[in-house]
Parts: C-alpha cells; structure tokens; sequence
C-alpha cells in the first residue's frame, strides 16, 4: 500500500500555473477557438467576395478554330471571340458591370456582413465557453489537491494513533484489539489518500484538457487572490446579460441576416441592368475600330417564374421567423441561467463561513480528543472518530470556498462578463 501512495503522489504533476495565465493561454490554445476563428476567417472571405460582386470585372478570353465560329460555342467563348464573323482567330478583354440590379447585391453584402458578425460573436462565445471550463477545472484541481492534503494530514495522525497504540499494547496499558483496530484505520486513511491522489492526477488532467495543453506542461495550480463579490441586483444583472452576453449577439446578427436574405429574395422580382464592354484583335476583312470593339446593356426581367420567385421569399420570411423565435428563447433561458447561478453564488457565499466554522470547531475537537487518548482518558474509536470529522469538515471548508469560486465563474459567464473579460485581454 505504501509502494502505491508513493507511485501515485510521484505521478502526480508538480504544476506552477496560475489563474490569469490560464485565462490568457487557453483560448489561444484551445481547438474549439481556432475553429471558431477559422470560421471568423471564412465569413471574411465571403464578405469580400460579396463586395467584389459591385465592383467592374476585367477579364481575358481568346478562341482558334478552323470551320464555322457557331460551332465553337461549346468552349464558352466570352467578348470578341464570340463573334461569328471573324476568321480563325480572335482575343480579347472584356470589362463586365453589375450595372443596377436593385438591390441584390447590396443585400447580398449585408447577409454576409451579418455572418460574419455572428462568426465573431461565436467566437467570443467560444473563447467565454472555454475560460468557464478552465475556471470550473481550475478550482476543481485546487480543490482536488486540498484533499489531498487533508488525506495526507489524516495518514499522518493515523500513523502516530497506530504508534500509540502499539506503545500502550507492548505496555500492557490496552487491549490488542485497540491496536489492531488502529492498524484497520491507518489501512483505511491510506486508501483514501491513494483515492485523493488519483482524483487529484485526473483534476490535472482535466484542466490540461480546458487548456488545450497536455498535462505535463502544466504545474500546480496557484491560490488565486479573492476576486470582487457581486453587489448589483439579480435585474440588473439579467439586463446585463442581454446586452452582453455573446451568444445573444451571434443569434441577433443571424436574425438580422434572415432579414438581409429576405431582402434578396425579394429583390429577385426586379430587373436587372448589366454593362459589358469587349476590345481586342482578330481577322475581319475588312478590319474597322466598330469591327474589334463593342459595348452592350443587357437587361434581365423576371416575368412568370411558376412560384420559384414567391417560393424563395416565403422561405425567407419563415426563416426570419424561427431566427426571431429562437433569439427569443435564448433570451428566456439567458434570464435562466442567470438567476440559477445567482442563487448558486448566493447560497456558497452563505455556505462557507458556516463550513469554516465547522472545520474550527472540529479542529478543537480533534486536538481535545488526541489529549485524552493520551492521557487515556478516552478510547481510540473517540479519537478516530474525531479526527475523521475533522478530515470531513476541512475538506467542506475547502470545497465550499472553491465552490464560491466556481459558482461566481458561473454567475459571470452567465450575464456575460467573461466575454467582456476575454475580449478585453491583451
């Protein structure tokens, strides 16, 4: 048992991380924010795409044939190499214009502006994901690493009981079933300190994960300073998590693109005005100016489409409905959330000066409870006893101050803050 409890505290990493560094490295790390940023990164792409949809294109198109110019439409001839009077060859640049097209484009260029508004906003969303689960597992390992200790401080008091024990039993002072009973304890204690070992190897674990690293590049995590307790109202806060809050963002800007997609679809019952010009070489006979340029408006008019044009813009307007609705929802389970996590928050702060009290007092009792085994005024179940309440209580006091710490995380992910914190890092 003890080869176990050596290998298992061996195992366990010697960390030196603390809170803010943390917080700054593992959204730069973390898999799911590199997505999220390629996805930033793609929705630019498309914005600059739908831009250049307003803008003049020049492009190059030439054609060789031998027999008929119709003949040769197959190669999507563009411009002058078009011309069905030309002999053999033909090249040249041909500068095309949206002209005006009412409003598609410009609707276009507001659909991808909005996604990629969204983009961004899921972005923060999943840098403010990230940084709860790194604050969750945070504490959790320093939690984990506290009982640790406290196994290790029952072990300990285990040992000298046992030592006691054996010293009142070789002096005829006490029965051997106090000392055997005192060796079934310490076997206990010692399993239990194995049990906090692992527990605190897989807390490591864990939070490696939150961090997007791998664990051995990580060392103990630092007993961060007391952060600020919330004193606004629980109004106040879920008003702030309106306006806040990353994920209302991302589905507001895809509400306000379902609106832009309408927009367009409507758009397509308009005509639309386009502006070609072509200029180059080729061999006409007679060879003119009129015969190696030319410029044209065309004009595009939808007039009976059978429903497709209608069809478009009632799925517009029903997807514009569920992105209505579904932001209205995220806004009820916003308000949700943060008053769950209110309550949390309020009922750990509470919570805790009762635990450390308790663990005081236990500790009284302890230290009261070891003296009169001594003194053998009192019998080894009482000490045992003591001390396992005391090993119960500091490991509540512990986890109830973590417990503080990993609700108000909650509670600030909730109205949004975290998002606001994560942006504002450098």
């Amino acid at each position: 048992m003890k080869l176990l409890i050596v290998a298992l505290l061996l195992a366990s990493p010697v960390w030196a991380v603390s809170l803010e560094e943390a917080r700054r490295e593992a959204p730069a790390n973390h898999p799911s924010v590199g997505a999220a940023r390629s996805a930033v990164d793609a929705a630019r792409a498309r914005l600059r795409m739908a831009k250049a949809g307003r803008m003049p294109q020049l492009g190059f198109s030439g054609l060789s044939k031998a027999g008929l110019s119709g003949a040769m439409n197959g190669l999507d001839p563009i411009g002058l190499a078009n011309s069905p009077f030309f002999r053999n060859f033909a090249a040249g640049a041909n500068i095309a214009h949206p002209g005006f097209d009412f409003g598609r484009t410009r609707s276009n260029i507001a659909v991808e502006q909005h996604r990629m508004s969204a983009a961004e906003a899921d972005l923060a969303a999943a840098e403010a994901e990230v940084l709860l689960r790194v604050e969750t597992a945070y504490f959790t390992a320093l939690d984990a690493r506290a009982a640790q200790r406290a196994a290790t401080s029952l072990v300990a008091g285990r040992e000298a009981a046992a030592r006691q024990a054996q010293a009142f039993y070789e002096a005829e002072l006490r029965s051997k079933v106090d000392f055997g009973a005192a060796e079934a304890q310490l076997a206990a204690a010692r399993a239990r300190l194995a049990a906090a070992a692992e527990e605190s190897a897989a807390a490591h674990a864990r939070l490696a994960y939150a961090m997007g690293a791998a664990p051995e590049d990580l060392s103990a995590p630092d007993e961060p300073e007391t952060e600020e307790r919330y004193a606004e109202t629980l109004d106040a806060l879920i008003a702030r998590a309106y306006g806040q809050r990353p994920d209302l963002h991302a589905l507001q800007a895809r509400r306000d693109a379902a609106q832009a997609v309408l927009s367009l679809a409507q758009a397509q019952r308009k005509p639309w005005f386009r502006v070609l010009f072509t200029g180059g070489w080729a061999r006409f006979n007679p060879l003119q100016l009129s015969n190696l340029t030319a410029l044209g408006v065309g004009l595009s008019m939808p007039l009976l489409t059978f429903g497709a044009t209608e069809g478009a813009v009632e799925e517009a307007e029903a997807l514009l409905d569920r992105a209505e609705r579904c932001l209205e929802e995220a806004q009820q389970l916003a308000a949700l959330e943060t008053r769950l996590a209110f309550y949390a928050f309020r009922a750990a702060r509470e919570k805790l000066p009762l635990r450390e009290r308790q663990a005081e007092l236990s500790g009284e009792a302890a230290r009261l409870a070891r003296a009169r085994y001594r003194e053998q005024l009192a019998s080894l179940v009482e000490l045992a006893q003591a001390e396992s309440n005391l090993a119960a209580a500091q490991a509540a006091a512990l986890a109830a101050r973590y417990a503080v710490r990993k609700t108000l995380a909650e509670l600030r992910h909730a109205v949004g803050e975290m998002h606001a914190a994560a942006s504002a890092a450098p």
